[in-house]
This record gives structure tokens, C-alpha cells and sequence, in this order.
């Protein structure tokens, strides 16, 4: 399940949207909650992973996953007509729909995430400087786990990072920036145009590791901006 989800996950093409994500999958059903998951955890958005029913590919099942200013729950009210069947609560959801209103519901979906956005919490954070993250660092931490919704794994604030040395993906979206070999500082949402004008920045970042062709290597990913010094 854990691989499956994982190749499935190298496979999903993000969207460029910053207010929701949501996909088609080429999951069995069972597992595209688990998938919804991992995404949200990288994008920290509300997320939607559909899968085609076992049985006829021409209803699509879909498991939600939200953070806290999207409710689930509600969010179905607004889709209801197209919905075949649904149930969850505030946070987490499944729903059936058919598969030609996928592009339908997603422009609802992305509709309703822009008009409630994420409701930042603030959450204890561990100071951390750019060389403390690495793979020591990392499986330390994890000695402290599993976690999971209930037990949130921890959070890092890395302070003063020189936004001249930053680099970033192509279309100057994301952060994409090699702090040592195999560990980079990556964001899904801010790029290029959210530094702009910055000379230093606080992040909030949590660790993921990542696995391609057999190698390792070790994501700090960047939930949001905290604080910027204008140059």
C-alpha cells in the first residue's frame, strides 16, 4: 500500500493552483485516501483524489482530505446534485460522482478552497538553521513518531535564510534550492514572486524524505513564510 501510493504519487501531476488540489489517480480506490493524505501533507491545501470505481469506470470515487478552514462536510452541500453518494466530517470525506462532472466539481472544489482559505494555527515550532537539516536530524525525529493527525509531527522555524541565494523551478513558481548535496529547501507555494523585494526570510518547514531510483534524499519543505526583511 505504502509503494503503491508513493509511485502513485511520483505519477500525479500537480496543478499550478495554489488554493486546492485535485486529481485523478491511477489507484485502486482503497488507497487513494492515502494519497489525498501525502499530497495535503506536500502542498498543505485542500485535496480531493479520485480513482475510477472498481466496477464501472464511468463513476469516479473520491477521498477529500482539508485543513482547517475548509469543511468537508459543507463543501459536499455545495456539490450535492452531482454527488452519487458521500460521508465524512470537517476535515476528511469520500464522495462518488460520475466521470464526466470531474471538471465540473473541480472548478467548484477550487471555487470553494479560494473563498475559505487555510486558517493558519500557530503551532509550537523548533528553531533550526539550514545546516542542522540533514539525515541525522531527520532520524532523530522520526524516533519520536508514527504520527499523524492527533500526534502532528513537529514543525521547524529556520530564521534568516538570504533570499539571494535561493533558487527556483523553471517557471519560477516553487523554491528549489540544494542546501547540501541531498537536501534541498523545496516549497509547492511560494516562489520567486512571493521573496520578491526580500533580503532575508523565516520559514516554517517540516522534513520529508523522498525516493528515486533507489536514492535518498531529504526535503525541507517550506509551509509558509513567517516573516520577511525587505532589502
Amino acid at each position: 500500500r505504502k509503494q503503491a501510493t508513493i509511485a502513485s504519487n511520483k505519477r500525479v501531476q500537480l496543478s499550478q493552483e495554489k488554493d486546492g488540489v485535485c486529481v485523478l489517480a491511477d489507484l485502486p480506490i482503497g488507497l487513494n485516501g492515502l494519497l489525498a493524505n501525502r499530497l495535503m501533507g506536500e502542498a498543505h491545501l485542500p485535496t480531493c483524489v479520485f480513482s475510477p470505481a472498481y466496477h464501472d469506470e464511468s463513476v469516479l470515487v473520491g477521498s477529500l482530505r482539508s485543513t482547517q478552514g475548509f469543511d468537508v462536510v459543507e463543501f459536499f452541500k455545495e456539490v450535492k446534485p452531482m454527488l452519487l453518494a458521500f460521508g465524512g466530517h470537517s476535515h476528511a470525506g469520500g464522495c462518488s460522482i460520475k466521470a464526466v462532472d470531474f471538471v465540473s466539481f473541480k472548478e467548484i472544489f477550487l471555487s470553494y478552497a479560494r473563498s475559505h482559505p487555510q486558517q493558519i494555527e500557530e503551532e509550537p515550532s523548533i528553531p533550526l538553521s539550514l545546516e542542522e537539516a540533514n539525515m541525522d536530524s531527520y532520524r532523530l525525529i522520526r524516533k519520536f513518531g508514527p504520527f499523524g493527525m492527533d500526534y502532528p509531527e513537529p514543525s521547524f522555524l529556520v530564521e534568516g535564510v538570504d533570499c539571494s541565494k535561493l533558487r527556483f523551478s523553471n517557471d519560477g513558481r516553487r523554491i528549489l534550492s540544494e542546501i547540501t548535496p541531498g537536501v534541498r529547501l523545496f516549497s509547492f507555494r511560494i516562489g520567486s514572486k512571493e521573496i520578491e523585494g526580500l533580503d532575508k526570510a523565516d520559514f516554517l518547514c517540516r522534513m520529508r524524505l523522498n525516493e528515486f531510483r533507489g536514492k535518498l534524499t531529504l526535503d525541507l519543505l517550506i509551509e509558509s513564510l513567517k516573516k520577511g526583511t525587505a532589502n
